[in-house]
């Protein structure tokens, strides 16, 4: 007979195996990055780095958070193409740490305890 702790146990164990079963199907759809791509969307998510950087020390300087007028002018770059910079490297970080995860799945599998139910 099981008792209600047991039976919480296994709904827990259940809920966790399939969600790293519906985790690997995900990841199984990203596709992994080629040399280029790579290439550009590093350079992508080092220049939203700079500018980060470049906030920071804005803000260090004013003692409080810059305006993005302010941070736009201390970089030498128009708002828009401030904010389009950092859309692009945020997507360039997603992008690498999915197709980064999705290149690690088959070595996952391949070393997956075997207690591991699927």
């Amino acid at each position: 007979m099981t008792t209600p702790e047991t039976r919480n146990q296994l709904t827990h164990a259940a809920i966790n195996t399939d969600l790293v079963r519906t985790y690997l199907r995900e990841i199984d759809r990203v596709p992994l990055l080629s040399a280029e791509q790579e290439l550009m969307y590093s350079r992508q998510v080092q220049q939203m780095m700079v500018l980060t950087q470049a906030k920071t020390a804005l803000a260090q300087t004013l003692e409080r958070e810059p305006t993005v007028k302010e941070w736009a002018h201390k970089v030498n770059l128009a708002e828009s193409d401030l904010s389009s910079i950092l859309v692009m490297g945020q997507q360039a970080k997603q992008r690498m740490i999915e197709a980064n995860c999705a290149w690690r799945c088959p070595l996952l599998r391949s070393t997956r305890s075997a207690t591991w139910s699927f």
